[in-house]
């Protein structure tokens, strides 16, 4: 009976631990299951500046695009990129790239007012 008993807690035990080393690799490996994480902040984004400045972090990834355009990554993954912005509504992509080639894409929305120091050509008359 006592035989039967060791048996069992130590199939118990075998598979218990089986099931913590299959959680911990599923946890570590999340960036490969799901991609590289990518978070995107703006600052000053409603401002009558001229210029988003944009910053964020791609930890494990292998590029990061702004509106299409590859951006420098630092050794931990983050990034600091200023966008020039038009006048009315601007949309912003922000893409990450990982090494096995799963892609994760963040869209800013922003609408800038336009500065009022705006010069305004005359239009050339016609010959007409």
């Amino acid at each position: 009976m006592r035989e039967d008993l060791k048996k069992k807690l130590a199939k118990i035990g075998g598979i218990a631990l089986l099931v913590v080393l299959v959680c911990y690799s599923a946890y570590q490996g999340r960036d490969v299951l799901f991609g590289s994480p990518l978070s995107v902040s703006a600052v000053d984004a409603n401002s009558k500046s001229d210029v988003l400045n944009l910053t964020g972090s791609a930890p494990h990834s292998k590029i990061v695009l702004i509106n299409g355009r590859p951006t420098s990554l630092s050794r931990d993954g983050s990034f600091a990129e200023p966008v020039a912005l038009l006048p009315g509504f601007n949309v912003t992509s922000v893409s990450s790239v990982d090494p096995f080639g799963k892609t994760q894409t963040k869209i800013l929305y922003t609408y800038h007012l336009a500065s009022t120091n705006v010069a305004l050509a005359n239009s050339p008359k016609s010959a007409f």
